[in-house]
């Protein structure tokens, strides 16, 4: 029988693969195993989401929060949830109260901004998600790559065979999309193609030569943006991370409490 951690290594390797029904069936075995595991619930959500099913991504992402309330991934997994449920003005919040607890979170920042930016636009009269996701969709038909390449912003992309292996598979399926949102590379592209590229003040050599996490990015329109943050599933590290902070935390109440039964108040948290 699979242990806890098997399961979510399974669910993992199918969630990257982009077969994301399978990757919940992963995780929920492994829930059943493991039922206080916030990292199970983080990783379901996500491929709730993966799937458009907001609603249960949202249930995931609340049950993440309430065993990890510290935990800011929990926070933007809910955002994520909200924002494609289009409760804007709840993802605001939600993000927010993530950035109580991590004020430094890149991933929490870039979801707080794009929620509000929909928000706004929501606020104008704008068409809403809906519209601008059909609009998304379609923004990889034809060709595609003579596109790219008439673009001095996005040419330079052209050189990396996976860049170019990325785009045909969006173009032969766009759901795939999803899988490939943690390329900063593929969302240039995306609005670009849109008509839209001057939403980044960035230039191509600048988002090859990013770090691997995603920094904040201004914008001078009020358009929702296609993903409040792109899906990454933890690995063991995080949860030894987890484990670790917690038990921290543990121990720090403990000396507080020893020291106030000593009287030392000065001590005592």
């Amino acid at each position: 029988m699979s242990t806890a951690n098997e399961l979510k290594a399974k669910g993992n390797e199918a969630f990257a693969a982009g077969n994301h029904t399978a990757a919940i069936d992963f995780f929920s075995q492994a829930i059943e195993l493991d039922p206080t595991n916030h990292v199970l619930y983080s990783n379901r959500s996500a491929s709730q989401s993966s799937l458009k099913k907001y609603t249960e991504a949202l249930a995931d992402a609340e049950k993440t929060v309430e065993l990890m309330p510290a935990w800011a991934k929990g926070y933007s997994r809910k955002g994520a949830a909200l924002f494609g449920l289009q409760e804007y003005a709840m993802a605001v919040a939600t993000y927010q109260d993530g950035l109580k607890h991590d004020p430094e979170s890149a991933l929490l920042k870039k979801g707080l901004s794009d929620a509000e930016a929909a928000l706004e636009h929501e606020k104008d009269g704008g068409a809403g998600y809906d519209d601008f996701a059909s609009k998304m969709s379609n923004a990889f038909q034809g060709d595609v790559l003579a596109k790219i390449m008439a673009n001095p912003k996005t040419a330079p992309y052209l050189a990396d065979p996976e860049f170019v292996r990325k785009v045909k598979d969006i173009q032969a399926n766009p759901e795939n999309m999803s899988k490939y949102m943690d390329d900063q590379r593929i969302t240039v592209a995306m609005f670009t193609l849109m008509g839209m590229g001057d939403v980044f003040a960035k230039g191509a050599d600048d988002f090859m030569n990013d770090a691997a996490e995603p920094k904040t990015q201004s914008t001078t329109q009020s358009k929702p943006a296609p993903k409040a943050e792109p899906e990454v599933m933890e690995t063991e590290e995080e949860d030894k991370e987890a484990a670790t902070k917690k038990a921290q935390a543990a121990e720090a109440k403990e000396k507080g409490n020893a020291a106030y039964k000593a009287r030392q108040f000065d001590e005592a948290l």
